[in-house]
């Protein structure tokens, strides 16, 4: 990234990492892409199963980061140093997409 400032070039990195490097040191470069599907990031939730692990809460926790009300504010979320959209979520209940129920 220091090299694409200094030469006045371009780099592909994620919008957290940039922000926190030029917060840390100033650069040559802004974000020109956001919340481009090809550059998404997936985060995915999973409930374990191991002895002692709560899979009720982890079920719960799933549940609610499913919810319309979860998924909007979410999308809410703002970089604080930007007004873009820092997530776009799409959240669905895939389990049986790729994994057969147990």
């Amino acid at each position: 990234m220091l090299v694409a400032s200094r030469l006045g070039g371009y780099s592909l990195w994620g919008l957290t990492p940039f922000l926190g490097a030029h917060k840390q040191r100033a650069l040559k470069l802004e974000p020109l892409v956001f919340a481009d599907p090809l550059l998404q990031r997936l985060l995915v939730s999973e409930v374990v199963r191991v002895p002692g692990c709560n899979q009720d809460g982890a079920r719960a926790l799933q549940a609610h980061l499913l919810t319309p009300t979860t998924q909007a504010r979410i999308r809410a979320t703002r970089y604080p140093t930007d007004e873009q959209v820092c997530w776009v979520p799409a959240g669905r209940h895939n389990r049986t997409a790729i994994l057969p129920l147990a």
